[in-house]
């Protein structure tokens, strides 16, 4: 008997944010926005403020259903002035495999920026999309 087709739908909640920061040197470096909405920076770049927010996404799905998801791990992301910046997806909460206890599930994503000196990243709007696969197991 083949298996029964389990229904699954995704959406977005809220759109991985990293927030202002300034880089400081000729080097760049990294902010990263940990899965639970920790941001920290490394190298010459200096955060400003503490606003920063994770991607959330919901995932309605029968309740014990094993779940899987593939997140692409390398995208750019642009400014309206063609200069781009490497985002690189974190990881998810909750860590897969996972088996869903409720019929709603929330999937928290982070991720690292990599900024280069002010010359190849000036200031300005970096937008972009990632995707993510979210499969029944």
């Amino acid at each position: 008997m083949p298996p029964i087709p389990i229904s699954l739908t995704v959406s977005t909640q809220q759109h991985l944010d990293f927030g202002s920061f300034c880089i400081t040197g000729p080097t760049g470096g990294t902010i990263t926005v940990s899965n639970t909405g920790v941001r920290t920076a490394t190298g010459d770049i200096s955060l400003i403020g503490s606003s920063c927010s994770v991607a959330i996404f919901i995932v309605e799905v029968p309740v014990g259903t094993s779940l899987i998801t593939v997140l692409e791990p390398d995208t750019k992301l642009s400014s309206n002035n063609g200069e781009s910046i490497t985002l690189h997806t974190g990881t998810s909460e909750p860590a897969f495999p996972y088996t869903t206890i409720s019929g709603t599930t929330e999937i928290q994503v982070g991720g690292t920026l990599t900024v280069k000196g002010s010359q190849v990243n000036p200031p300005g709007n970096y937008r972009g999309d990632f995707e993510m696969i979210v499969n029944n197991k």
